[in-house]
């Protein structure tokens, strides 16, 4: 497997490997049309346009997960680190989180989480981040933001 910066040519494929890895939170949620299942291909271009985004590829090419950011000046804000459920524990978040890490040394990143799926919010603190608040989402959703 391979870190790679994403290519333009890239975000149809990023796009439909977003579709499927946010599947499980959707069933959760019975909602179907969370943000990150309706965003379109303009808004991936924006953002490969404004920030970083970077995929993982296995050995035969095909991307199998991915991670986006955008710089401001307090932090590097990350969003969207998403694996191929068939690829799900097998260190590539987190090969993709150290990348990006490596690529703003002295940083501060921030990272937002939904408290759904719980095994994301323990990746995160694993990885060393720490919670520094929460929000409502819906009436039995937190959002959780996270900094290191």
């Amino acid at each position: 497997m391979l870190i790679l910066d994403a290519a333009i040519s890239d975000l149809r494929s990023i796009l439909e490997l977003q579709y499927l890895a946010y599947q499980e939170e959707a069933k959760i949620l019975d909602d179907f049309e969370i943000p990150e299942l309706v965003e379109t291909e303009e808004e991936i271009e924006e953002e490969f346009l404004n920030g970083t985004i970077l995929k993982a590829v296995d050995d035969v090419g095909l991307i199998i997960g991915s991670i986006r950011a955008m710089e401001d000046d307090d932090a590097v804000k990350v969003s969207k680190l998403i694996v191929h459920p068939d690829h799900r524990h097998h260190g590539i978040g987190t090969q993709l989180l150290e990348e990006l890490e490596s690529r703003f040394p002295n940083k501060k990143f921030e990272i937002f989480a939904s408290d759904i799926i719980k095994s994301n919010l323990q990746f995160y603190k694993k990885r060393g981040y720490v919670e520094f608040k929460q929000e409502k989402l819906r009436p039995n959703v937190m959002g959780i933001y996270f900094q290191k």
